[in-house]
């Protein structure tokens, strides 16, 4: 799959989701989070820098989001992102700042964008550093009282994460 192509599918879902959260009763309020990983290359770590950028955007600007409801962090931020550096720390910090702030009326949007992995039954997303697995985030999703959660997963590698997050 190329870049491009993997590009407009991550677009695609992100749009679906909010179609499906439109859909729904309206919730109390939707955080979202878009997490963008390693490139392991200068020109990745461009394009998934460039993806969450103006997936934050869309959000905001085109989709109403206020901008304290949609957390955004990547490898090497630039000073005008409006995003965190991403590690497996400071994705752990964020959703327990996120465990404080989403209610049970609330919703929650998780975006991952970049490379995956899948090795030995573990699905990982490859992040600086120790990568965040599928059964992390499992954990971390675990600790918040959302009405919803939806995990757009754009990385390669990416249908180990289904088994681990997907609910009843």
């Amino acid at each position: 799959m190329t870049i491009q192509t993997r590009s407009r599918r991550v677009a695609a879902a992100a749009l679906i989701v909010f179609a499906a959260l439109c859909a729904w009763p309206a919730a109390a309020e939707i955080h979202h989070v878009v997490l963008c990983g390693s490139g392991g290359e200068a020109e990745f770590e461009e394009k998934f820098r460039d993806w969450g950028v103006r997936l934050r955007n869309a959000l905001i600007n085109r989709l109403g989001a206020s901008a304290e409801m949609v957390s955004l962090l990547m490898e090497s931020p630039g000073p005008d992102s409006g995003a965190t550096p991403i590690t497996l720390e400071s994705i752990g910090t964020l959703f327990k700042d996120l465990a404080s702030r989403v209610g049970p009326e609330d919703d929650l949007a998780v975006y991952l964008i970049g490379h995956g992995s899948f090795m030995k039954d573990e699905s990982k997303f490859q992040i600086p550093g120790e990568d965040l697995s599928a059964k992390s985030l499992e954990a971390m999703l675990a600790e918040l009282s959302a009405a919803r959660v939806i995990v757009v997963n754009g990385t390669s590698s990416s249908a180990g994460f289904i088994n681990v997050l997907s609910g009843p």
